[in-house]
């Protein structure tokens, strides 16, 4: 479960409209090795962020100490990844890497190297018995939408979670899980938004005979921050626990078609924080078609 986090997130009413405008994917290319198992590719690109910081309408350039007339910035990137699917037996090993070099013609010191990888084990013990264990991390530039700030601040994210699963019946299954998640800025000033977070979870999944499935999950989150900060004097934390009972669906129409997501009832209950407090409906849902291929 990541979330964001933020100290001072600023006015709807002052955010401007921004634009990123992807001008030209220089390279994006694949190549397999061995059995098709193991992929490598390279990647390239530039872009075009019409308003790097956030600033409002208001706002110029000199008003936040940069000593430029402009608002947006050309950011030329270039990176690599390598991706496996390796099945053994009953058991699928799956792994990827990605590294990219950011680099920003008038904010420099804004450059950095991110990437993202994911490690997973999906594992299958008899007929009834399977699940996940996996770790993610990422590594990039934080959002300027929550924070803020001028200065360049990296954001390590990472997670570890395990999902076992049990087949009760040919179209039943119980569900668990817990998980632990970190995020950390290197920005000693947004320190405060680094936190830890364990959370588990409690569910039942229907399955129908084409594969389709609709469920419900109890879901709770734990979040501590080891940064306290202070505010007038006194100090902040903003210690939380979260709850969720949520229905979540994936259901797929035709080969091309398919819809999935959830919803559910939410509650955020701050332990030092009360006026932080909040409950109400919450959801997601999204929808993929994918293109079929004509023969000529």
């Amino acid at each position: 479960m990541n979330r964001t986090h933020s100290g001072r997130r600023r006015a709807t009413s002052s955010l401007p409209i921004s634009i990123a405008l992807a001008l030209a994917p220089i390279a994006n290319n694949a190549i397999a090795l061995g059995s098709d198992t193991v992929f490598v590719s390279g990647y390239a690109g530039v872009t075009y962020d019409s308003n790097v910081f956030r600033l409002s309408s208001d706002q110029s350039p000199q008003d936040v100490g940069l000593h430029t007339s402009g608002k947006g910035d050309t950011i030329y990137n270039i990176g690599a990844g390598i991706s496996a699917d390796v099945p053994y037996s009953r058991q699928r090993f799956q792994a990827n890497l990605i590294v990219n070099d950011y680099k920003y013609i008038k904010f420099d010191n804004l450059d950095y190297i991110g990437g993202s990888g994911r490690a997973a084990w999906l594992w299958q013990v008899g007929d009834d018995w399977n699940g996940d264990v996996v770790y993610s991390f990422s590594r990039a530039l934080q959002s300027y939408n929550y924070f803020v700030s001028t200065e360049r601040n990296i954001v390590d994210r990472q997670l570890i979670a395990f999902d076992p699963r049990y087949r009760i019946a040919p179209n039943w299954e119980l569900q668990a899980g817990v998980n632990y998640s970190t995020v950390s800025n290197d920005l000693e000033a947004a320190s405060f938004n680094d936190y830890n977070q364990f959370g588990w979870n409690l569910g039942t999944r229907y399955i129908t005979p084409s594969g389709n499935s609709v469920g419900l999950r109890l879901e709770s989150g734990n979040a501590r921050f080891p940064n306290i900060f202070f505010v007038n004097g006194s100090t902040v934390d903003n210690a939380y626990r979260d709850t969720r009972l949520a229905t979540f669906f994936d259901w797929t129409f035709s080969g091309a078609s398919k819809i999935d997501g959830s919803i559910g009832y939410k509650e955020r209950q701050h332990e030092n924080l009360p006026q932080r407090d909040f409950s109400g409906w919450t959801g997601s849902a999204g929808w993929t078609w994918t293109p079929r291929r004509r023969r000529w």
